[in-house]
């Protein structure tokens, strides 16, 4: 959180966020190449983390937050027209642990 930003008094530990927006190709080039590993998209990209910040920062990380969403139905209400349908969406961000010597192997195995 925000108590430990800088500019807030704390020592600028705190989450770490990165958003990509990958093209249609990028995507499957992605997931065949995980496909061919067999391994996970996401394996790959908490393997690809793991090991940047335990080579640029000298120092891995010990625990990662998996979000997914579970937004599987929308909504719709009567006389709605043409009106965007109310969606559920519930997220869920189980905690995996990342041992110091964490693998692509590791990476799938913890894998929710």
């Amino acid at each position: 959180g925000v108590r430990a930003a800088t500019w807030a008094g704390g020592n600028g530990l705190g989450f770490k966020m990165t958003a990509m927006n990958f093209s249609e190709a990028e995507s499957k080039a992605l997931y065949n190449g995980a496909k061919a590993l067999g391994v996970s998209p996401f394996a790959c990209f908490t393997f690809a983390a793991h090991k940047a910040c335990k080579e640029v920062l000298g120092q891995p990380f010990h625990t990662m937050v998996q979000q997914a969403s579970l937004q599987t139905r929308h909504f719709p209400l009567a006389d709605q027209g043409k009106r965007r349908d109310f969606v559920g969406d519930w997220l869920v961000g189980p905690v995996a642990y990342c041992e110091p010597d964490y693998t692509l192997a590791s990476a799938q195995a913890g894998y929710v």
